[in-house]
């Protein structure tokens, strides 16, 4: 059988390692040839080897551990397990603005209330991610992880959001959204008064309605009653004359 390495991974649900990929160690003693995949090479100690082995970095590997077991025609020794390092699925990257997640786009996403400033932020994705801000059609601000911005007074609210993975442009997210209008302390000030002047017309309007109601009523029960009394008075005296 000669000389045997296998790259096994531990499984959670199970104490036996699963075979990753098996080569033998001829090519670490100058005989055959190395792959694509795999490659040995001697030391200068005794019976130490380096063993290369190139790996599809694929999710269901993230954080797994992997060992290396050498099977000879005498004996198998298995090695230290290595701890892989996380591996990302891009599409599951996401971006949140001012916390709120952009998965599902801009919809609901609001300015609070006397801020200007928004914070774009990239999550679940390797590192360096850069998060990138473009206002209008230009690029404003880029920063690693997390970037800030601070929205120009009476700016045009059209922003894109840009999430890019080590600095590769096909590997981005992108997001164009309108913001809410951010209001000004003079704009609040403004609504508040065009609110009072809607209120104090129709009030004005019924005030004016109820003190015409009162003089008509007056002029037309109250008068014709005091000029019937001038009627009445006149007729007695005559009355009296007779």
């Amino acid at each position: 059988m000669g000389t045997v390495a296998s790259i096994q991974l531990k499984l959670e649900e199970s104490n036996d390692p699963s075979n990753l990929y098996i080569a033998p160690l001829d090519s670490c003693f100058g005989h055959g040839s190395h792959t694509e995949s795999f490659y040995c090479e001697k030391t200068d100690s005794a019976n130490v080897f380096h063993v290369y082995l190139n790996m599809s970095a694929d999710v269901s590997l993230s954080e797994k551990e992997v060992v290396i077991r050498v099977f000879t025609d005498e004996n198998s020794q298995l090695g230290n397990f290595v701890k892989l390092p996380k591996i990302y699925n891009w599409w599951n990257a996401t971006l949140t603005l001012n916390g709120h997640s952009l998965t599902n786009g801009c919809s609901g996403i609001e300015l609070e209330k006397d801020t200007s400033e928004i914070t774009l932020c990239c999550k679940n994705i390797a590192s360096p991610c850069d998060a990138i801000i473009h206002h209008m059609g230009v690029t404003q601000v880029k920063a690693k992880d997390c970037v800030r911005y601070t929205i120009p007074e009476g700016a045009i609210k059209d922003f894109t959001f840009t999430s890019e993975a080590c600095g590769q442009p096909n590997l981005a997210h992108s997001y164009r959204c309108q913001l809410t209008p951010l209001q000004t302390g003079m704009d609040k000030e403004s609504g508040s008064n065009d609110i009072t002047l809607k209120l104090i017309v129709p009030v004005s309007g019924v005030v004016l309605f109820i003190i015409m109601c009162i003089y008509w009523i007056y002029k037309h029960f109250f008068a014709g009653k005091k000029n019937n009394d001038i009627l009445y008075e006149s007729d007695r005296t005559k009355f009296k004359q007779y």
